[in-house]
């Protein structure tokens, strides 16, 4: 073996250490001749060259950058001028040092070589930002398999979005503070009192406008009062439905309560209320599976607005997850519109 240098009190070669500075790296395959731009820095004649990243590793090094033909460096033209490790500087922006990537010592021209990014000076504030997450983007996770980056857990997060399961979606739910819609899989920004309710098997629903019918017969689901029910059990729920009429008259309304999952045995509703501010109204049903049972019906509602209300009370069995909701719509058609108010609401608790 051939000897090499070495400083005594060190006990390393000092030209294998660390290179002298190089005014850039290349990011592309570079025709290595004449004066060029290489990664937004305009290369001239005599400037020292990282070349980093070419088609064939073995052109990889430093260079002297010339008027026609580069050569290699003077420190990068011997056997004995890299190894694996090998740091070299580069002074562009950003400042930062570039390691060797290779499989023991380096012969150029005859060895291939790659290199990998080591530190910049700003390396160590961006680690410590939090203001725009910048520190966050440049942490990788480290498993048996390799490292991974922010973008790429974001990515996964992203599919995971996209197909989520029951239990996937409500851990999102938990972790992200927001609510996955269990039919589009939209998801939308919670409270934190919803986040809590969440946590204690509790999901409340307010109806943010006001709804009105005209001339539908058949209830459809209100989208303000539907909860995704995310796993087989038993459920209790309450619904408080506040109504009333464009103009007197005889339109009527229907209301029910209905799952598009799998009833189970037991699911029940009872109904009381007031309608025309006066006569008491109650009724019950089952849960249905299907939106077009009549739960509730009126007659001659009342234009004060919100005179009429319904209050609904009874326990859900899913056997099947799927969306429980409030249905509402005309009893029959005519030109009297019905109206849902906003600040009606439903409750929906877990109890097994």
């Amino acid at each position: 073996m051939v000897a090499q240098r070495k400083f005594r009190t060190s006990s390393f070669v000092a030209d294998k250490a660390i290179k002298a500075p190089c005014v850039v790296v290349s990011d592309v395959n570079l025709v290595l001749s004449g004066e060029q731009t290489v990664n937004s820095v305009a290369v001239l004649a005599g400037d020292r060259v990282l070349v980093a990243n070419q088609t064939d590793p073995i052109e990889n090094g430093i260079y002297d950058a010339q008027a026609s033909a580069w050569a290699r460096a003077a420190d990068w033209d011997g056997e004995r001028d890299a190894t694996e490790g090998t740091l070299v500087i580069v002074r562009g922006t950003p400042n930062a040092l570039w390691q060797a990537v290779a499989t023991g010592d380096i012969s150029p021209g005859t060895d291939a070589a790659t290199f990998d990014f080591f530190a910049n000076a700003t390396l160590a504030a961006d680690l410590a930002s939090t203001a725009n997450g910048l520190g966050a983007s440049l942490v990788a996770i480290e498993d048996s398999g390799g490292f991974y980056t922010a973008a790429q857990v974001e990515a996964a997060l992203a599919e995971i979005f996209a197909t989520p399961s029951a239990t996937t979606r409500r851990l999102l739910e938990l972790a992200t503070q927001a609510e996955v819609d269990a039919g589009t899989d939209a998801v939308r920004a919670v409270t934190p009192a919803t986040l809590r309710s969440m946590l204690n098997g509790v999901v409340t629903k307010v109806k943010l406008t006001d709804t009105t019918h005209s001339t539908d017969i058949i209830p459809t689901n209100d989208p303000d009062l539907v909860v995704a029910i995310p796993e087989i059990g038993t459920y209790a729920f309450e619904l408080f439905v506040t109504f009333w009429g464009t103009t007197t008259g005889t339109q009527g309304i229907n209301l029910n309560v209905n799952f598009s999952g799998t009833v189970g045995r037991g699911s029940r509703w009872q109904s009381e209320g007031r309608v025309n501010g006066g006569s008491a109204q109650g009724g019950d049903s089952p849960v249905s599976s299907t939106t077009t049972a009549i739960g509730f019906t009126a007659s001659d509602i009342t234009v004060t607005d919100f005179s009429d209300h319904l209050a609904i009370r009874g326990v859900l069995v899913a056997d099947a997850t799927g969306n429980f909701a409030m249905a509402s719509s005309q009893q029959a058609s005519e030109a009297n519109n019905t109206n849902i108010g906003a600040g009606s609401y439903m409750v929906v608790t877990k109890l097994t």
